[in-house]
């Protein structure tokens, strides 16, 4: 909210008290603390928590901009199952499904490799499986 308010300082104060106090609340103390102190994300979590400490003293856009930083970084391994989550919903999937075939993709008529299955040769892609042999 203190994002779309175009960065009003005393919003984006009351969103981080309430992240601070929140996470620990949901997840536990053990967890979040595991997740911040762990030494390959010692760099994120430092970013952080200076963009926490930066917007609680009145700085709010580099803090912000510090906060998104080491955010991104934190929580960087969650997002393909959030967007694995998003693909399952009804109306959010059909725009974030990829296409199957698209341009370059081997789609159309052209020839594909088959390395896995039969000899390791060439066949054109509107033959079944079984298509030379007919």
């Amino acid at each position: 909210m203190g994002v779309s308010l175009f960065f009003e300082r005393n919003l984006l104060r009351l969103g981080n008290l309430c992240l601070i106090v929140g996470l620990p609340l949901y997840f536990g103390p053990g967890r979040v603390m595991r997740l911040l102190v762990a030494r390959e994300k010692l760099r994120a979590s430092v970013c952080f928590c200076l963009g926490v400490l930066l917007v609680l003293r009145g700085n709010s856009f580099l803090g912000m901009l510090l906060e998104v930083f080491g955010f991104f970084n934190l929580f960087a391994n969650f997002f393909p199952v959030v967007l694995a989550l998003l693909r399952g919903l009804p109306v959010v999937g059909d725009l974030l499904k990829r296409p199957e075939r698209g341009p370059g993709s081997g789609g159309g008529r052209g020839k594909e490799y088959y390395g896995q299955s039969g000899r390791g040769t060439y066949r054109d892609s509107y033959q079944g499986d079984y298509g030379d042999r007919w």
